[in-house]
């Protein structure tokens, strides 16, 4: 017998399952559950895919600002646009109560 050789003695599918091959990681994650204390808390997804969104989903739209707004925002880095819909919430909010 030599050495270092390797060989499938079982046919089973966890043997069959190959760390290396995105197909066969795909085939053993479909359909994988995350629970907690017995509660399903989640779906398995694979890496860069979304989960459910756990806020009201937005809507998108073409907005045109002032370059002085623009700049503003986005001088305070990531994340500008979502301190701009913060900040009009702001307002809204604010007149409502006025």
């Amino acid at each position: 017998m030599k050495k270092n050789s390797i060989s499938a003695i079982s046919t089973t599918s966890a043997e069959k399952y190959n760390p290396n091959d995105s197909d066969s990681v795909d085939s053993f994650w479909e359909g994988a559950s995350i629970e907690h204390k017995g509660e399903v808390i989640g779906t398995a997804r694979k890496i860069g895919q979304r989960g459910t969104q756990k806020k009201p989903t937005k809507v998108q739209v073409t907005l045109r600002l002032s370059p002085e707004v623009l700049d503003f925002f986005k001088s305070s880095g990531k994340g500008w646009q979502t301190r701009l819909n913060d900040m009009l919430l702001r307002q809204i909010h604010t007149e409502n109560h006025s």
